[in-house]
């Protein structure tokens, strides 16, 4: 496995690539798989390009298909806010993380240290605000599209109760 060795190497990887990550990023969730041989035509029939990607897991193959690596995949959804999976473990994990900041902040004598726990505190919260908020406008849109597009009747209910059961831990973790 290579990785890449700075941002700028990063950035221009991804900027090379925008039309075969787009696409792909598109079809992310269709039925098909996404082809070899499109992907190809994507990148000028240039077969380094996507090794390259390879390479360095930005892409992952199976067999003739290929799919975004899934740290990346994440990356771009949470980016671009089109994750549709609600995850409230992380809002959980960042709760304790505050709370053991706090305990740190009020035993700590040191201003500078203190101050460092204080601004941790701090971002940790707008985290957990930004989390909490990107996972309620994801439940809102899966409960839509589960309710609207899901044909199999008991398929709907099974989903929409986890749905449902989700909703109620956010509720829980915001009383928290």
């Amino acid at each position: 496995m290579n990785t890449f060795s700075n941002i700028k190497e990063l950035v221009a990887t991804l900027s090379r690539e925008v039309n075969l990550l787009s696409e792909m990023f598109k079809k992310r969730k269709s039925i098909k798989n996404f082809q070899y041989d499109y992907a190809l035509d994507l990148v000028d029939n240039n077969d380094k390009r996507i090794k390259y990607l390879l390479d360095r897991e930005v892409i992952r193959q199976n067999g003739n298909n290929l799919e975004i690596d899934d740290l990346f995949l994440q990356f771009f959804e949470q980016i671009l806010n089109a994750n549709e999976e609600v995850n409230t473990s992380y809002i959980n994990e960042n709760i304790e993380k505050i709370k053991q900041n706090i305990d740190y902040f009020l035993n700590e004598n040191n201003e500078q240290r203190k101050y460092n726990y204080l601004r941790e505190i701090k971002k940790t919260l707008r985290n957990v605000g930004n989390i909490t908020l990107r996972n309620v406008v994801d439940l809102k849109r899966n409960i839509d599209n589960t309710f609207k597009n899901e044909p199999n009747y008991k398929n709907k209910i099974a989903k929409l109760n986890n749905l449902d059961n989700k909703r109620k831990d956010i509720i829980r973790l915001i009383e928290h």
